[in-house]
């Protein structure tokens, strides 16, 4: 009897550490998505609107707090670092994109904006968004990749910790985001890709950039090289020879590429998003046919893309893929 009354006590201690056992894990696995929440109840997100943006002119940045509390934020500093080659313009604060105070610095600008109300959920107001605006320097070179950081503090570090983010934006008349070039062992079969984004469109607001004015029924003049060297590609496609289609935004594209293979162009992709409709890149994408490349050529690439009197520029280094004939490249920044 004894044996008997011990083996169902070690039953019964079993069997409720067994019923505890999956508690205590879920507490264990969901202590990190707690703290992640606690981080989102005071949110900061940092998007550029422009991008890319050219040398001497303005780019545009969407700085948006949030305060998912209750109860207000108090003190609430933003801190933006200006990217090296920026200057200071202005910043805005919806709804009524009245102008914000700011103190600048050499090297940072703040905004004290007081008190964060709670914003962004059923029962509270829309957050409201600031759109700083800075002036890129004309020296600073095309290619470059401009890295901004801000930071959102408050006197109440309990409730409401430090919160950063970083964005990153090219400067240039175009952006190349992916590169390929292609050299198989037979000759005459080599290929060059390049995917670039031409200018950004966003939604209605006094601050958001001009939306690009690439215009495929004028025609498309594409030049593919090295810069100031060999000559992958340079075709002019007429208007008559692109079809486009859509509505809330236009994609344009060869309408019969098997007429353009033979001086070189297989494809060429146009998508120009609709003004103020949604945010996205209006964006070319252009692969060659089978063509003979210089055995040396690279590892700069060069795309020149001509729409009537507008002209983008950008050029990308290639670095050798697995495949030792295969160069690649891919903007290394999110």
């Amino acid at each position: 009897m004894r044996r008997a009354r011990a083996a169902g006590t070690s039953g019964a201690l079993v069997a409720g550490v067994c019923s505890i056992l999956p508690l205590a894990v879920a507490l264990f696995l969901a202590a990190p998505l707690r703290a992640e929440a606690q981080t989102k109840l005071f949110d900061l997100d940092l998007d550029d609107r422009t991008d890319p943006v050219r040398p001497g002119e303005n780019v545009v940045y969407e700085v948006n707090t949030e305060n998912g509390r209750s109860f207000d934020a108090p003190d609430v500093v933003i801190t933006d670092f200006l990217p090296p080659g920026t200057t200071y313009v202005s910043a805005h604060r919806a709804p009524d994109y009245a102008e914000i105070p700011a103190q600048v610095f050499s090297d940072r600008v703040e905004w004290h904006i007081g008190a964060l109300e709670p914003c962004g959920r059923v029962g509270f107001p829309p957050c409201r968004d600031i759109w700083a605006t800075f002036h890129v320097g004309g020296g600073v070179a095309p290619g470059t990749v401009l890295t901004n950081h801000v930071e959102m503090t408050s006197s109440d570090p309990a409730n409401f910790p430090l919160h950063q983010d970083t964005t990153y934006t090219s400067v240039g008349t175009a952006a190349i985001r992916r590169a390929k070039v292609t050299f198989p062992v037979l000759a005459g079969r080599d290929r060059v890709t390049v995917e670039a984004d031409l200018a950004r469109d966003g939604r209605s607001t006094p601050f958001d950039p001009a939306p690009p004015t690439i215009d495929p029924t004028q025609g498309i003049r594409v030049v593919l090289s090295e810069p100031g060297g060999a000559t992958a590609l340079d075709v002019t496609v007429p208007g008559s020879a692109i079809k486009c289609i859509g509505s809330a935004s236009t994609r344009c594209r060869l309408d019969d590429p098997r007429v353009w293979r033979p001086l070189g162009l297989d494809r060429l992709n146009v998508f120009l998003p609709l003004p103020f409709l949604q945010r996205s890149n209006a964006q070319v994408i252009v692969r060659t046919s089978q063509i003979s490349l210089p055995d040396d050529f690279g590892p700069v690439v060069q795309l020149r893309i001509e729409s009537g009197s507008d002209v983008y520029t950008d050029v990308a280094e290639l670095t050798p893929g697995p495949n030792r004939l295969v160069y690649s490249h891919k903007q290394n920044v999110p």
